[in-house]
């Protein structure tokens, strides 16, 4: 899971332990890299994200992002949590 959530949000909950409890892997960008879409592209590509857990409004600007790509076909996400 991409952990874009501040800790002190309750979506960070299930970013840490929910991936703990079942032996996932929690990716958390620099804070310099918290709003930054083409940052979280080059994270999901690299770690291959597969689960996405955010607010919609970060949904869709990584959504935005994706579609002025050419390398959108291969973005391994399966799962999106929006709250």
């Amino acid at each position: 899971i991409l952990a874009l959530s501040e800790l002190s949000f309750d979506l960070s909950v299930y970013d840490i332990f929910g991936m703990l409890a079942v032996g996932g892997t929690i990716v958390m960008p620099e804070s310099r890299m918290a709003k930054d879409p083409e940052s979280w592209h080059k994270l999901v590509m690299e770690h291959n994200i597969s689960i996405w857990n955010t607010v919609p409004a970060l949904m869709e600007m990584y959504a935005e992002y994706v579609a002025n790509i050419s390398e959108s076909n291969n973005i391994c996400i399966r799962l999106a949590l929006l709250s």
